[in-house]
């Protein structure tokens, strides 16, 4: 049995303690006098006291509209310290809203299309993407030639479209007049060689002019390259300037002046046979300029 006498110190976070004393008792193993040393470590606490932040998010509770989700301040009360909705793609167009949720895409103000990848461009609207369309500002049909892709159909390839075309299956050049843009000097066509250019004739005469020649060289070659085409009538037909009977005499004589043209030209007579209508089948007016112009001409039949 001892008694004991101590006393602690505190440095810090630590606590050092002593007590020393002489025994009471003179039992066997009692020591005459003992000592305790000790070293303890007693960290302080602190302990704040304020306001609850139940989902660490720095919102108080009070403010926080999600007190129990952490998500970030808001100027609307009822988002404020609420997590952002979900927007799997990034493209700042939330899920509930977002027509295609798992690809990145532009606002659109049709729903079905919001948050969808933007089409590709077609300016004019032929269902081909630009990139592919080959006349992007012109709207045509597929093709699977590339040069062609989206362009307006051109069935006989002379660079005018058809629907330009007053000749869409034969090829030919540019012409001012719609009828006959598009389609070459001589043509076979509903039963006749129908010509662009007229055969030009000395005036009051059957004297065909030089400027005339290439026309004629085109029809005869038509001839040539047609054999099925067996007998041809070469009509001559005039405006209603001077008597009938003259314009009648004046076609007649046109009409064989041609025939003659184009046997010199190889081609064999008894495919050829010649008539002078005159002015009783005009296609225009005869009022006008022009229309005695359009009545002066030479047609080719196939017989």
């Amino acid at each position: 049995m001892y008694g004991i006498l101590g006393g602690h110190y505190t440095a810090g976070d630590f606590q050092i303690g002593a007590g020393f004393g002489p025994g009471l008792s003179h039992a066997a193993g009692t020591a005459a006098f003992r000592g305790l040393l000790s070293i303890e470590w007693v960290p302080k606490v602190k302990v704040t006291v304020g306001p609850m932040d139940s989902d660490g998010d720095g919102i108080e509770d009070d403010k926080d509209a999600c007190k129990d989700q952490a998500g970030p301040p808001n100027d609307d009360p009822a988002k404020n310290g609420c997590p952002p909705p979900a927007d799997k793609d990034g493209d700042g167009i939330v899920d509930a809203e977002d027509a295609c949720p798992d690809q990145a895409g532009v606002k659109d103000p049709d729903p079905k299309k919001n948050g969808c990848p933007a089409a590709p461009a077609d300016q004019d609207g032929d269902g081909i993407a630009d990139a592919k369309d080959a006349c992007p500002g012109v709207a045509g049909p597929p093709s699977d030639d590339p040069n062609k892709n989206g362009c307006p159909a051109d069935t006989d390839g002379d660079g005018i479209v058809d629907s330009e075309d007053a000749c869409p299956k034969d090829s030919g050049p540019r012409n001012a007049d719609p009828k006959k843009n598009g389609c070459p000097s001589v043509v076979v066509s509903e039963g006749q060689i129908k010509i662009m250019e007229q055969v030009k004739f000395k005036t009051a005469s059957a004297e065909i002019l030089k400027e005339s020649d290439g026309i004629l060289d085109a029809v005869a070659k038509t001839l040539t390259e047609h054999q099925e085409i067996k007998k041809v009538r070469v009509e001559g037909h005039t405006d209603n300037v001077g008597t009938p009977e003259r314009n009648k005499d004046l076609s007649k004589r046109r009409a064989a002046s041609v025939v003659n043209a184009l046997v010199k030209r190889k081609i064999d007579k008894a495919r050829l046979t010649s008539e002078g209508v005159g002015q009783d089948r005009p296609i225009d007016s005869n009022d006008t300029d022009a229309g005695r112009q359009n009545n002066r001409r030479v047609e080719f039949h196939i017989l």
